[in-house]
């Protein structure tokens, strides 16, 4: 066993299955990165323009939301009886329904509306939902009324939330926002009105960003809070890269994830898409599955083939090697018959003749040794019998 490790057939084995593996294995590996190379700038340019795509759908959303905000903050009926001040109670009642009737219409006007709710700044609270409203006491300590006092007219997008505001019998989600109410007269703040409705079509824009099953969406406000989803209104983000002052769009591949942002055109809110690499390389394990299959295949078969042509190369030279050994015994009448490479061809026709020419010298060598024996036979012998010469010749010939 140990010298079959050193002939040329297991050699050559070696050799043909060590070069055939080796270029196998390198054009996968350069096929794998580049495709890796590939797939990952494929994925990058589909979340700029997935990250593009919402941000174009959040502002549909927020000309929407606007057009429907400045519906109530625009209507001068209701400001004015807003502002209308009465001692008498029949006709404080009938502003008060004529306020709710004008909320009402504009809560009819769509069906993603959960719930309208007007509040003055003397603590005056109108509401129009679709169950009975209980009004939470404590409405003016919280953050989201804060920031409507605070906004100066503008529409503010509060997020997605667990349940209403406001309402404590709605207890289902809902993605609020508001603005102030202005005096028009006077040009100076009465009040805030609260819209609060489905958030399907947000939570829908929101799921356009994500590339895989485990992606996460986000909306981050200006304040840093992040809304993903009904269920889970303030994730927790950890090692989150800082967003660029003066760009609009951010595209950062880390070694565990990608992250893909963009800046709403109308607020300084971000749309952002966390997506973590088990997602992104999906295809990639696909592939590596399927190339660690075809080289296992392509390197049996690099073997099959190493083996044959080894095998070939060498089973004629072993031919001629057990005939070297007949030779060495003394035995010249083999010879060997092998149709291979021409250079082995060579080798053989040439072995051949040197055995033939090699037989030849012998039959001469033998020839003349009995030429030899005859001469010295007459010369000895001088009066025998031609036929004790003869007879003495055939001995001869039967001893060489």
């Amino acid at each position: 066993m140990r010298n079959g490790f050193h002939s040329i057939h297991y050699r050559l084995f070696l050799l043909f299955l060590f070069c055939m593996s080796s270029i196998l294995v390198s054009v996968s590996l350069l096929y794998y990165n580049r495709t890796t190379e590939q797939l990952h700038e494929k994925i990058s340019d589909l979340s700029q323009k997935n990250v593009a795509q919402t941000a174009g759908l959040f502002t549909l959303l927020y000309k929407g939301y606007d057009a429907l905000s400045k519906s109530l903050s625009n209507n001068f009926e209701m400001i004015r009886l807003l502002n209308e001040t009465t001692d008498e109670p029949a006709v404080a009642y009938i502003n008060e329904q004529t306020i709710t009737n004008i909320i009402g219409s504009i809560f009819y006007s769509r069906d993603d509306l959960v719930g309208i709710h007007v509040i003055t700044d003397k603590g005056k609270i109108y509401n129009y939902g679709n169950y009975m409203n209980v009004v939470d006491p404590d409405y003016k300590t919280t953050d989201w009324y804060k920031q409507l006092q605070a906004s100066s007219g503008k529409m503010v997008w509060l997020g997605v939330y667990e349940h209403s505001l406001i309402d404590q019998v709605e207890d289902s989600p809902v993605f609020a926002f508001g603005r102030q109410i202005f005096d028009l007269n006077e040009h100076k703040p009465i009040g805030i009105v609260l819209y609060e409705t489905n958030p399907e079509p947000v939570l829908d824009a929101l799921d356009n960003l994500k590339l895989g099953e485990h992606s996460q969406v986000y909306l981050m406000s200006q304040d840093g809070r992040f809304v993903s989803s009904a269920t889970d209104p303030t994730p927790e983000v950890e090692n989150l890269p800082a967003l660029p002052a003066y760009e609009d769009v951010m595209v950062k591949q880390e070694t565990d994830r990608l992250i893909v942002a963009s800046k709403l055109s109308f607020s300084g809110w971000w749309v952002m898409s966390i997506t973590p690499d088990k997602d992104l390389n999906v295809e990639l394990v696909e592939m590596k599955r399927y190339l660690l299959i075809v080289i296992s295949i392509l390197i049996l078969v690099s073997t099959l083939i190493a083996f044959i042509v080894s095998r070939t190369i060498s089973s004629p030279l072993k031919k001629v090697i057990r005939e070297m050994r007949q030779v060495e015994v003394g035995n010249f009448r083999g010879m060997v018959n092998v149709s291979s490479y021409q250079e082995i061809n060579i080798l053989v026709a040439s072995f051949n003749r040197m055995v033939r020419r090699i037989e030849e010298l012998i039959e001469r060598v033998k020839l003349s040794s009995v030429s030899e024996k005859n001469a010295e036979l007459h010369a000895a012998v001088p009066g025998e019998s031609a036929f004790s010469v003869q007879h003495a010749r055939y001995d001869l010939l039967d001893a060489g």
